[in-house]
């Protein structure tokens, strides 16, 4: 008999522990087996490679450069030559396929890549690369790229969709302008959501960078209240926007802090309102979800994990960012002196959209009184209000006094302006009298 163990998880290292399970043998029992297993974010195969890399003759071996501090390059455009880099039964699913190259100006523009599948006949390509430029976002078909191992990876695409067998990449020199270099190939499988409904035509809401970042804002929030050192690693993330294959709604990376969102949520439109969802497909939970890749989480099975954060798949209208993620937010926001920790911007942002003004940055509120109550608060929670709609209340409450507050000093400031120009000319009157 055998069986096998599957480790489920995005973090590179090598985990080890022991599995154990009993038996109906007195004297055997229980089982005791100790396993270990080696995680690996991405798979690479180099010009050098011991295994997975093939070429013809016309590639030459080139030292003092590329991934591995060598590269195979070619020059004889339509001269039957072809690069290769196979990456052995890989699972069927979407994988992220990069490439890297050392840059000149006598490289070609139109370096003619594929990938393709060697069961189920899925395949891309030609995808044409400007071997001039860097390896880099500008490079990028995609625009799009990635630091591995040190060096500059660009994507050839965003996904490619596996359908079985090897995943192959190869490169030829199909009416080729110049000298074409095979380098390394990059291969990883990053964290998938997708929708649990047929594709639709488009015409749905397509996001923007102004609507995405108060969303990313409020989904942060969601990752470092359940552990603050979350922060560091997702404040930098990077957010793209790309037609991603049908039914996938979003892509997240934990190589990189990158995730990337579908333009029209697979032809169904987001639905992008923080406080409550409307329909659509939900943007906060599908950020949230992305976000969780990039943390290191894996996708969780949705016939076991239905309602997970983590579940693989979304229905329409469906939001995971539960009302006791509201609750814990806002007592963030209303516990706290406006001025803390607690109760920065950013968190405003994702509660109400508008309170992103800076009006009462830095202030101390609960000096002043305004701030209620812990148990105000409580009783004010009544049955037909929403805490996002007391939220936005109370915040309206805390925030009037100070814009009033702050016109005030305005109008003082220019009435003092006003006063320092007069003297000031009525100095210079004086002096010209004398």
């Amino acid at each position: 008999e055998t069986f096998e163990v599957l480790v489920s998880t995005l973090v590179a290292g090598t985990p080890a522990g022991v599995l154990s399970f009993g038996n109906n043998d007195a004297n055997e029992s229980p089982f005791n087996f100790n396993i270990t297993a080696d995680v690996l974010t991405s798979l690479k195969v180099d010009n050098s490679s011991a295994s997975g890399f093939t070429h013809t003759a016309g590639f030459g071996l080139y030292g003092g450069q590329g991934f591995l501090n060598s590269v195979r390059a070619e020059f004889s455009p339509n001269g039957g030559d072809t690069a290769t880099w196979t990456f052995p039964a890989l699972p069927s699913g979407m994988y992220r396929v990069s490439a890297t190259w050392s840059h000149e100006p006598n490289r070609a523009t139109n370096a003619p890549f594929a990938i393709s599948s060697t069961v189920g006949g899925g395949m891309t390509g030609p995808i044409l690369i400007d071997q001039k430029l860097a390896p880099g976002n500008a490079s990028s078909p995609v625009g799009t790229s990635i630091l591995d191992s040190g060096k500059t990876f660009a994507d050839l695409v965003t996904v490619f969709n596996h359908t079985g067998g090897d995943l192959v990449v190869t490169l030829t020199d199909a009416s080729v302008n110049g000298w074409i270099i095979a380098d390394a190939i990059r291969v990883a499988a990053p964290g998938m959501l997708q929708i649990a409904a047929p594709e639709a035509s488009a015409g749905g809401t397509v996001l923007s960078d102004a609507a995405i970042l108060p969303v990313v804002r409020r989904a942060i929030d969601y990752w470092t209240q359940i552990d603050t050192s979350h922060a560091a690693r997702l404040q930098g993330v990077e957010v793209y926007v790309r037609d991603l294959p049908a039914g996938v709604l979003g892509l997240g990376s934990f190589a990189a802090p990158q995730i990337w969102l579908d333009d029209d949520a697979s032809g169904h439109g987001w639905q992008l309102d923080v406080r409550q969802p409307t329909g659509g497909v939900d943007l906060l939970t599908v950020i949230t979800h992305e976000l969780g890749h990039v943390l290191g989480l894996p996708d969780l099975d949705p016939r076991t994990h239905q309602g997970d954060i983590m579940s693989g798949r979304l229905t329409l209208g469906e939001r995971r960012v539960a009302a006791g993620d509201w609750r814990a937010a806002g007592e963030n926001l209303l516990a706290a002196p406006l001025g803390s920790a607690a109760a920065q911007p950013l968190v405003a942002d994702q509660l109400y959209g508008w309170l992103a003004a800076r009006e009462w940055s830095g202030r101390e509120l609960s000096a002043s009184g305004l701030v209620p109550s812990r148990g105000a608060r409580q009783s004010e929670v009544s049955a037909d209000e929403t805490l996002p709609t007391l939220v936005e209340r109370r915040v309206e409450e805390l925030i009037e006094p100070l814009v009033d507050e702050r016109r005030r000093r305005r109008e003082l400031t220019a009435t003092e302006t006003a006063a320092d120009d007069y003297f000031a000319e009525l100095g210079s009157t004086d002096e010209s009298q004398q």
